[in-house]
Protein backbone atom coordinates (compact mmCIF):
# COMPACT_ATOMS: atom_id res chain seq x y z
CA UNK A 1 0.00 0.00 0.00
CA UNK A 2 1.15 3.50 -0.62
CA UNK A 3 1.37 6.57 1.53
CA UNK A 4 -1.55 8.07 -0.38
CA UNK A 5 -3.83 5.28 0.81
CA UNK A 6 -3.16 6.37 4.39
CA UNK A 7 -3.83 10.03 3.56
CA UNK A 8 -7.43 9.07 2.75
CA UNK A 9 -7.88 8.62 6.50
CA UNK A 10 -6.69 12.16 7.27
CA UNK A 11 -10.24 13.58 7.51
CA UNK A 12 -10.99 10.91 10.15
CA UNK A 13 -7.82 11.84 12.02
CA UNK A 14 -8.64 15.53 11.77
CA UNK A 15 -12.15 14.87 13.06
CA UNK A 16 -10.76 12.92 16.00
CA UNK A 17 -8.34 15.75 16.83
CA UNK A 18 -11.19 18.28 16.61
CA UNK A 19 -13.34 16.16 18.93
CA UNK A 20 -10.51 15.86 21.45
CA UNK A 21 -9.86 19.60 21.30
CA UNK A 22 -13.54 20.34 21.90
CA UNK A 23 -13.61 17.96 24.87
CA UNK A 24 -10.57 19.71 26.36
CA UNK A 25 -12.22 23.11 25.77
CA UNK A 26 -15.40 21.90 27.47
CA UNK A 27 -13.37 20.69 30.44
CA UNK A 28 -11.58 24.06 30.57
CA UNK A 29 -14.90 25.91 30.68
CA UNK A 30 -16.47 23.58 33.26
CA UNK A 31 -13.46 23.91 35.56
CA UNK A 32 -13.71 27.73 35.61
CA UNK A 33 -11.02 28.33 33.01
CA UNK A 34 -8.22 26.87 35.10
CA UNK A 35 -5.31 26.04 32.84
CA UNK A 36 -3.77 23.65 35.32
CA UNK A 37 -6.71 21.28 34.89
CA UNK A 38 -6.21 20.92 31.13
CA UNK A 39 -2.40 20.69 31.18
CA UNK A 40 -2.17 16.89 31.14
CA UNK A 41 -4.96 16.31 28.57
CA UNK A 42 -3.45 18.98 26.33
CA UNK A 43 0.01 17.41 26.49
CA UNK A 44 -1.47 14.00 25.77
CA UNK A 45 -3.39 15.42 22.79
CA UNK A 46 -0.20 16.97 21.41
CA UNK A 47 1.67 13.70 21.91
CA UNK A 48 -1.10 11.86 20.07
CA UNK A 49 -0.85 14.30 17.16
CA UNK A 50 2.93 13.94 16.99
CA UNK A 51 2.75 10.18 17.13
CA UNK A 52 0.12 10.21 14.37
CA UNK A 53 2.62 12.02 12.17
CA UNK A 54 5.26 9.42 13.08
CA UNK A 55 2.76 6.69 12.17
CA UNK A 56 2.16 8.24 8.74
CA UNK A 57 5.91 8.48 8.10
CA UNK A 58 6.49 4.85 9.10
CA UNK A 59 3.54 3.80 6.96
CA UNK A 60 5.08 5.58 3.99
CA UNK A 61 8.36 3.75 4.61
CA UNK A 62 6.49 0.42 4.82
CA UNK A 63 8.09 -0.55 8.14
CA UNK A 64 5.67 -3.10 9.69
CA UNK A 65 7.20 -3.28 13.18
CA UNK A 66 7.38 0.52 13.52
CA UNK A 67 3.81 0.83 12.19
CA UNK A 68 2.56 -1.55 14.87
CA UNK A 69 4.44 0.28 17.64
CA UNK A 70 3.29 3.71 16.45
CA UNK A 71 -0.34 2.60 16.10
CA UNK A 72 -0.35 1.14 19.62
CA UNK A 73 1.09 4.38 20.98
CA UNK A 74 -1.47 6.50 19.10
CA UNK A 75 -4.39 4.40 20.35
CA UNK A 76 -3.07 4.36 23.92
CA UNK A 77 -2.49 8.12 24.04
CA UNK A 78 -5.86 8.85 22.47
CA UNK A 79 -7.66 6.58 24.93
CA UNK A 80 -5.80 8.10 27.88
CA UNK A 81 -6.72 11.60 26.76
CA UNK A 82 -10.39 10.72 26.31
CA UNK A 83 -10.61 8.89 29.64
CA UNK A 84 -8.98 11.75 31.59
CA UNK A 85 -11.12 14.44 29.97
CA UNK A 86 -14.32 12.41 30.40
CA UNK A 87 -13.57 11.86 34.09
CA UNK A 88 -12.86 15.57 34.55
CA UNK A 89 -16.10 16.55 32.80
CA UNK A 90 -18.34 14.19 34.77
Amino acid sequence: MSFWYETERLPDNAGDRLQTTLQIWRCYILWSRRRVIIAVPSLLALATFGTSIMFAVQYARNNPSAILKASLIVVSLSMATNIIVTVLIT
